[in-house]
């Protein structure tokens, strides 16, 4: 399947709302050359079917979380059952609450990404989720874990889905700069290297309850008006807004775009996983060489010994094309210690149990029993 065509309205619309998602539609409208009412009636079309949908990012880094790990492996057979999926969640959610934020299942095989308070954290949930499936007789496969340390990772990507957009639908569609004025906005123009790299060794940010609450609230419905907000977390439309300013203002959230990529036409995703040699200036050349590269590689992250990436692409011709040129660059500046583990997956046969559920490790941050969680449920 090709990627979906969409008309040129469609095309606008979707880049603009992509491109400055903390703006309002009046001003992108303006600056589309478009009327609201056009405007409103195409992004509220794009939004129905699934091709335009906005959420928050929590800078995990600085709210406390040390690692950010994926999961890649196969002989998952178990794991396809609905009934099988649902006894296990229904467990981990009783035993051990920490989530992934991503998940990713296909016939026999499987990924996911999720973010862990610390090394700790992360093997006491590894070794609870065995005891959970082994009671529950339901095996996982063989999994390879890989697991960066947030303070040390460079990000190139966070499913910034923009650069594919542009590649895929911005031929004779000019973008116009509009100015940031707001927090949100300001935020927005963070590249995701500042956003999500620490740069200095710094305490995570020390939130009140309210504070807390408000940025779960907002991270799991990054569309919920001010209002909605008010009664969940109970505190007045002024404080909402203050809150939200300094949430944003600390650099502790993010707004983005993820479409749903199978409505797109996207076919494969492709994960791979990279040993680098000891030694080598693994940033410098990555700075180099991809600052601004791969458009379908819509995650990227490494250190100095490791890197994990994802890609999306329409057909697997095209997923295979794009992995030999990169290991091949990557082997021409003499960097990997070995060739990297890939992964193929259907993405029309997928399963999403986490669709970028963002919020799903803030809302179990140093819980580890249900008890604990002091009858709290987010959802």
């Amino acid at each position: 399947m090709a990627v979906r065509k969409l008309t040129e309205k469609e095309r606008t619309v979707l880049l603009y709302s992509m491109r400055y998602p903390e703006h309002s539609d009046t001003e992108l409208a303006r600056h589309a050359d478009m009327n609201l009412f056009t405007f409103n009636k195409v992004k509220n079309s794009l939004r129905q079917r699934g091709l335009l949908r906005r959420l928050l990012v929590p800078n995990y880094g600085s709210l406390g979380f040390e690692i950010i790990s994926t999961f890649s492996g196969s002989n998952m057979e178990y794991l396809q059952s609905p009934i099988s999926r649902d006894l296990l969640k229904k467990r981990m959610r009783e035993e051990k609450p920490g989530k992934l934020f991503f998940s990713f299942l296909e016939a026999h095989q499987g990924m996911g990404m999720l973010v862990a308070e610390d090394f700790t954290a992360l093997r006491r949930a590894e070794l609870n989720k065995r005891r959970v499936q082994a009671e529950l007789n339901i095996p996982s496969g063989d999994i390879d874990l890989r697991s960066l340390s947030l303070r040390d990772v460079m990000f190139k990507r966070f499913f910034d889905l923009y650069p594919l957009m542009i590649k895929e639908y911005g031929d004779d569609i000019m973008i116009g700069d509009i100015e940031a004025v707001s927090e949100a906005q300001k935020a927005v123009e963070t590249t995701w290297e500042d956003f999500l790299s620490q740069k200095v060794e710094a305490p995570p940010a020390q939130l009140s309850e309210v504070e807390a609450s408000l940025l779960n609230e907002i991270v799991r419905s990054p569309s919920a008006r001010d209002q909605e907000l008010c009664r969940n977390v109970g505190i007045s439309r002024y404080r909402i807004r203050r809150i939200k300013d300094e949430l944003f203002g600390q650099g502790l959230i993010k707004s983005i775009h993820i479409p749903f990529l199978s409505r797109l036409g996207y076919e494969v995703m492709m994960f791979t996983s990279l040993s680098f040699v000891p030694d080598m200036d693994i940033r410098s050349n990555m700075k180099k060489h991809w600052a601004n590269a791969m458009p379908n590689v819509i995650f990227m992250a490494f250190d100095d010994m490791n890197g994990i990436g994802l890609g999306v692409f329409p057909d697997l011709s095209s997923a295979s094309i794009t992995h030999g040129m990169f290991q091949k660059a990557l082997g021409d500046l003499n960097l990997l210690e070995e060739d990297p583990m890939i992964q193929f997956f259907s993405i029309p046969n997928g399963v999403y149990d986490n669709w970028f559920r963002f919020q799903d490790p803030l809302i179990t941050k140093g819980v580890w029993s249900l008890s604990d969680m002091v009858e709290r449920d987010y959802r």
